[in-house]
């Protein structure tokens, strides 16, 4: 599958509820067109932690075998269950996407089922961000966890 020419995705992941400055979160972006970026914060946004991003480039290749996923998974055209009672504390992950004239959102907070069909989604974006930029972020974040600790 080629894609589309207004894919965009957005990815959000959360770490579970943890004491600060432990807690992290980032967002992924990609699109429209072969570059992303990450947006990644080292605390909980309420304490006014830095904020850092980088970008990158993705394959076309890529690019259209994450497309071609999106559709597999029917993400434009599914229904997204979540649990009940909601689940607290937790890590949180949840993404919109635009496709060929179609919006779709998949929340956070879904039923093990959609946890498992939208899981290769997910693994699919974070896998689009080189290694390279995880290892730096991992690295300021430790840092930062470092001068928050005294």
């Amino acid at each position: 599958m080629n894609t589309p020419p207004d894919f965009k995705l957005t990815y959000h992941w959360a770490a579970p509820t943890v004491r600060p400055p432990l807690h992290y979160e980032y967002t992924i972006t990609i699109g429209p067109g072969a570059l992303g970026e990450i947006d990644y914060r080292p605390d909980y946004p309420n304490h006014n932690p830095p904020q850092w991003v980088e970008k990158f480039e993705i394959e076309p290749a890529t690019l259209n075998t994450l497309a071609s996923l999106l559709d597999s998974r029917h993400v434009f055209d599914g229904t997204w269950n979540l649990r009940s009672p909601s689940f607290v504390g937790g890590e949180q992950a949840w993404l919109d996407a635009t496709a060929n004239g179609k919006q779709a959102s998949v929340p956070a907070g879904l039923t093990a089922g959609n946890t498992a069909k939208i899981q290769p989604v997910y693994n699919a974006v974070r896998a689009l961000v080189p290694q390279g930029i995880w290892d730096k972020l991992e690295a300021q974040r430790q840092a930062y966890i470092s001068s928050q600790s005294h």
